[in-house]
């Protein structure tokens, strides 16, 4: 059994218990862990629907699971290590409503990377999307980044599907720009990390981040700072500065290059050497950003401020 993973689209009710009811029922009959991820009306159904077999089923609602895009695989992950098995199934029904764009697309890059993050197990993992409330430029992005349809005829083979390596989204190629000239600076070489923690700190709580979210970016700004003097040119540049409501601390490493098209994504293996840097630090930052250009291998990380 290999990593499956259908996109769902209904326009009814209806429509969305045919589709997901067998699918759920096959995984049930072959005692796979089952876990569905949806709005209340929806769990409502299935409940009415599956009768006593809803009962083997762990349910969430959406609006409390798909709060950060790395978080929620690291989730799905924990789902899997908890029931001690890499074949589970999982319906879930991401959160596309009071998303701004940039939010939308890291989602949609979220829906592409699952396809990477879990290639190596045999789970099933369909995601819901109702034709009645998701905006149409959202479900034609969900048709490209889904290798295989369920509908209430069944599963069929996707072929608007885009691998996620050749996905380009709106937004993706535009450059960073340089920082603004008020943003704080600090070059740093491996002599420098404590005190670029500190100056990060310094920063981040005049700039009125909590000292629990402080704590979080100082920690992803370390990794990124140590990729750049480990496994890159040995020295780089910081800045800091504040933008519409968020702490940003870009890193800047003259001389690095990136070691995937989306590093962090997924989670590295147990045994992996390396990787496990840009993982943490998507991990804890609301936002990690990646360009390539002219001044280097540059890293942007925001944090919200309340």
């Amino acid at each position: 059994m290999t990593f499956a993973h259908y996109v769902l689209p209904f326009e009814t009710d209806e429509e969305f218990l045919a589709s997901a009811v067998p699918f759920l029922d096959e995984g049930l009959e072959a005692g796979l862990p089952s876990l569905v991820v949806t709005r209340q009306d929806n769990v409502d159904l299935l409940h009415d629907t599956l009768g006593r077999d809803a009962k083997k089923i762990l349910f969430f609602l959406s609006d409390g699971w798909y709060l950060h895009p790395p978080r929620t695989i690291s989730a799905y992950n924990d789902f899997m290590r908890e029931h001690d098995s890499d074949k589970v199934q999982i319906i879930g029904e991401p959160v596309w409503y009071g998303r701004d764009p940039r939010e939308v697309r890291e989602w949609t890059r979220y829906e592409a990377m699952v396809n990477r993050a879990f290639t190596t197990s045999g789970s099933r993992v369909a995601c819901m999307y109702d034709a009645r409330i998701v905006a149409p430029e959202v479900l034609a992005d969900a048709m490209r980044t889904h290798p295989l349809l369920l509908t209430r005829g069944g599963e069929t083979i996707n072929d608007r599907y885009v691998v996620p390596e050749d996905l380009v989204l709106d937004g993706d190629a535009e450059p960073f720009g340089a920082p603004p000239e008020t943003a704080r600076t600090m070059s740093f070489s491996l002599r420098e990390l404590k005190n670029l923690r500190d100056f990060v700190t310094y920063h981040a709580l005049r700039a009125g981040l909590p000292r629990n979210r402080t704590s979080s970016l100082v920690l992803g700004v370390a990794e990124i700072a140590n990729n750049a003097v480990e496994h890159g040119s040995g020295h780089g540049a910081a800045y800091l500065w504040t933008d519409d409501g968020e702490f940003v601390c870009e890193i800047v490493d003259p001389a690095g290059t990136a070691p995937s098209r989306f590093p962090g994504y997924v989670p590295p293996v147990p045994e992996a050497p390396r990787g496990y840097g840009m993982w943490i630090t998507r991990q804890l930052c609301d936002l990690m950003e990646i360009r390539v250009d002219a001044l280097g291998y540059r890293v942007r990380l925001r944090m919200r401020v309340p």
